[in-house]
């Protein structure tokens, strides 16, 4: 009875339409084991040759060739090539014929990666992009090559474009896409020091990169902007630069060695800019017009003499709209007070203020003696201001060691937060301030009944 079922239940399947198997055999995974179904029955064999979305994967050049020459479509809607590279290694021919075989197939998505160096050496190499009219979709990913479009040769319907790995002239590649929507860039070659293009259809990018000099886009349609790299070293100057009036999601994570706050030349260096959209944790509304952003810093005391500036770099960066402010601050005892106030004046609609102080390094002492010192010039009078925070809802403060200037910091808020709801202060770990100092911290929150404040030792 049990066999009587299992063989009513396949000839109803092999009974279906070629259609309908060609897209059971399309979901096995792998055009390998969808060839392996011929041996089910006469039905079943050479079926797998019709299917419409093509995965291979693990298989040496010879037999993705091989695959590819016995599809009877004569186009595709997807092909996924993943190669198994043999011993020997590759050589560009084989990248170049393999390429030229799956752009026969006029895919409308394709997808070829290629693992490690394949290619052997350590020199890129250059390969010329097969002819791709009907792809809508292009992901590559292999390392070490330096893919070049011909001269005249475009690319009319492709939408998506991936790299991984390897690279190509981005600033010539573009232009010849005219509906490219989405571009992605990651682990980008050595040698590419530089990312420059101009696109007037692009609404996504995403840039991932080891080390990367120098980023910049030209995209009025630009809607979402994605980036993560290096800016350059202490001999280099690295420098991002986004024309993107439409944006309104931007996530950017990016280590610095040449950007200082402009405040003061001799003290303070932006090592990290992070900057990415508020969720719904944050303590901002997140629908709001235009999107609300966090904007992270981590700033040093430095005795260096970056070229760059923190308003020279943010004025090329088109920000939305901050309306929170995380930082975390190297002060090594220094006045932070005034550089506070110069970064709350270029976002006045912060609503939380997050201070991290970072704990001095092992066998650094604190260099700041302040009748002698740069970190309150020129203004020497801050603590008597009032500045204008009328968006301010939630102050954080970590690392509070002590020192009375922080007192002055936390009265200025309390003087020019009107709408302040809540202050956390958490003190330095390996500090036990003295009781004067704690006390006149306790008086502080004293007389502001109405703001919820907590004071964690």
């Amino acid at each position: 009875m049990q066999l009587e079922m299992d063989q009513s239940l396949v000839d109803r399947i092999s009974a279906l339409p070629d259609d309908v198997l060609h897209g059971i055999l399309a979901g096995v995974g792998c055009v390998r084991s969808a060839a392996r179904t011929s041996i089910l029955s006469r039905r079943w064999r050479g079926l797998w040759t019709g299917i419409d979305t093509v995965t291979i994967r693990d298989l040496a050049p010879d037999a993705i060739h091989a695959a590819l020459a016995r599809l009877a479509r004569p186009a595709v809607a997807a092909l996924d090539i993943h190669v198994s590279v043999p011993r020997q290694g590759l050589q560009p021919a084989d990248v170049d014929s393999l390429l030229a075989a799956a752009a026969g197939l006029s895919p409308a998505k394709l997808a070829v990666a290629i693992p490690g160096r394949s290619l052997g050496g350590d020199a890129d190499v250059s390969l010329p992009l097969p002819r791709l009219d009907a792809t809508e979709s292009l992901g590559l990913e292999v390392r070490g090559v330096l893919f070049v479009s011909p001269p005249g040769l475009e690319f009319p319907k492709l939408e998506t474009l991936s790299l991984a790995a390897c690279a190509m002239d981005l600033a010539a590649m573009v232009p010849r896409c005219p509906k490219l929507r989405v571009l992605r860039v990651t682990k980008a070659p050595s040698p590419v020091y530089k990312i420059e293009f101009l696109s007037a259809s692009l609404e996504e990018f995403a840039g991932s990169t080891l080390r990367q000099f120098a980023i910049d886009i030209a995209a009025p349609a630009l809607k979402k902007l994605t980036v993560a790299c290096n800016m350059g070293t202490d001999d280099t100057l690295g420098s991002l630069s986004f024309v993107a009036p439409m944006v309104e999601e931007i996530s950017i994570k990016c280590w610095y060695f040449s950007m200082r706050v402009d405040l003061f030349r001799e003290l303070w260096r932006v090592v990290f800019l992070g900057i990415r959209p508020v969720e719904g944790g944050d303590g901002a509304p997140a629908l709001v017009l235009p999107r609300a952003h966090v904007m992270s810093l981590q700033i040093i005391m430095s005795t260096r003499f970056p070229e760059s500036t923190f308003t020279e770099e943010m004025e090329k960066i088109p920000v939305p709209f901050v309306t929170v402010l995380e930082l975390k601050i190297g002060s090594r005892g220094h006045v932070f007070g005034p550089l506070l106030l110069y970064l709350l004046g270029i976002y006045p609609a912060v609503q939380k203020l997050v201070i991290i102080l970072l704990e001095p390094q092992p066998n650094v002492e604190d260099t700041c003696f302040r009748r002698r010192c740069y970190c309150e010039k020129p203004n020497r009078a801050w603590s008597d201001e009032t500045v204008s925070l009328i968006s301010l809802r939630e102050v954080e403060i970590k690392g509070l060691r002590g020192s009375y200037h922080e007192v002055d910091f936390l009265r200025l808020i309390f003087r020019s937060a009107p709408l302040l709801q809540r202050v956390t202060v958490k003190l330095c770990s390996a500090i036990i301030p003295d009781n004067d100092w704690y006390n006149t911290i306790l008086d502080t929150f004293e007389e502001h009944p109405a703001v919820s404040c907590t004071v964690c030792l």
